[in-house]
């Protein structure tokens, strides 16, 4: 594991100087846990441009295999490293296990990149969407490939389903929206009559005050050993963390479908988590994370630290206004074919 990762952070660092347009890793599912495979470097073609250049990469994508691809979105920019966008082939004909693993890889291929700041990340799940114009238009900033910042509106890819939230969680979301309360944990019910491996996740929320104030308190805390959600309320942002602990092992084969909806369900969730909220919509980070240090390396700066309880309040209530006006900047203009190949 360790070559294989040290392989592939010289051949990104290294990519323009030898001249490497693309990096294709398929991920492996072996008895130590998921990991990066080994990596098809596609060379440049010379004078093409990257609308080509990305058509050529992913021809050779099969329809149900998830891998993960960095595409070098530029051809000799003066900058310190390379614009990267890396993609997540996950389709929809490749079975729920390999989806969650193939996407659990993700933060640590985007780990690869010696610039975070340089780097978007983009997921497609058919054909219709492996273009450089979809790519440009549907991809995220990344912090360390576990922080998705972004509005609420919402892309292409979010599956919004009907649920049901029960009484307490309805609650309690209603009470994080107003800021009484500051951060709360909420899950799907499990049928306690369902004895398989494989346990089978009913559609009704959950919830329960969550104690954490802070991405750094809820990383010691007594994390849930199951799929869950956490909702913490800053005060210039909502964290929203997916939360799908990797058991490990052979265990990994039975919790497969239970991590899989859980990551599926994650748009709906969030969906609910923000009605309350109206129309002071806050600006929302959100974090997937399978261990405690997943949420300190992926969380920004001021969400690691607690404020006091009066403070965060007054702050959210000062601010909450506004936050909906914030964006993360228009992603084109980091992305744009015209000033790459400048």
């Amino acid at each position: 594991m360790a070559d294989v990762v040290h392989q592939l952070l010289c051949a990104v660092r290294s990519a323009r100087t030898n001249a490497v347009r693309s990096l294709k890793i398929l991920v492996e599912d072996g008895p130590q846990g998921t990991a990066l495979g080994q990596a098809t470097l596609l060379p440049e073609a010379f004078g093409a441009s990257l609308y080509d250049e990305f058509a050529r990469c992913v021809i050779a994508l099969a329809d149900a295999i998830p891998c993960l691809f960095l595409f070098r979105a530029d051809n000799a920019e003066n900058v310190d490293g390379s614009r990267w966008l890396l993609v997540a082939w996950i389709p929809f004909e490749a079975p729920a296990a390999d989806r969650v693993v193939c996407n659990s890889c993700v933060g640590l291929l985007a780990r690869l990149v010696p610039h975070p700041y340089f780097l978007r990340e983009f997921v497609a799940r058919d054909r219709a969407e492996l273009t450089l114009a979809k790519a440009f238009a549907g991809a995220h900033p990344s912090t360390a490939g576990s922080l998705n910042e972004q509005a609420h509106s919402g892309s292409s890819h979010d599956m919004i389903v009907d649920i049901d939230v029960s009484e307490t969680a309805s609650a309690l979301l209603t009470s994080l929206a107003k800021g009484e309360e500051l951060g709360i944990q909420i899950w799907f019910t499990v049928d306690p009559h369902d004895e398989g491996s494989e346990s089978r996740l009913l559609d009704t929320l959950e919830g329960q005050v969550c104690g954490s104030r802070s991405v750094t308190q809820l990383a010691h805390s007594a994390l849930s050993t199951s799929s869950c959600y956490y909702a913490l309320l800053m005060p210039d942002h909502l964290l929203f963390v997916l939360w799908n602990p990797d058991p490990g092992g052979t265990q990994r084969l039975g919790r497969a479908a239970q991590m899989a909806r859980s990551a599926l369900l994650k748009a709906t969730v969030l969906d609910h988590v923000l009605r309350p909220f109206g129309r002071s919509m806050p600006r929302v980070v959100q974090v997937d994370a399978q261990e405690a240090q997943d949420l300190i390396d992926s969380a920004p700066l001021g969400a690691r630290h607690s404020l006091p309880t009066a403070a965060a309040r007054t702050a959210v209530s000062i601010d909450r206004s506004k936050l909906a006006t914030r964006g993360t900047g228009p992603v084109g203009a980091f992305f744009c074919p015209e000033a790459a190949s400048a």
